[in-house]
């Protein structure tokens, strides 16, 4: 069986209402190594400039910064 690590959100669903992951959901155990996002590449600026502020976005919440 694979190990799991159990990852919570630094947030709940009343502190971070724009989420739209329910508390059942932010509880799934993960498999070890997917519990980080994958790092970002550096914006070159040959894609969605609003696409790669909202990944940023995504990373930063995670962090809960």
């Amino acid at each position: 069986t694979p190990h799991h690590r159990r990852h919570r959100s630094p947030w709940s669903d009343e502190d971070h209402p724009r989420g739209p992951l329910s508390r059942r959901i932010q509880g799934v155990l993960l498999p070890m190594g997917l519990e980080k996002p994958p790092p970002m590449e550096v914006y070159d600026g040959s894609s969605d400039p609003d696409k790669h502020l909202k990944n940023v976005e995504v990373v930063l919440n995670y962090h809960g910064i």
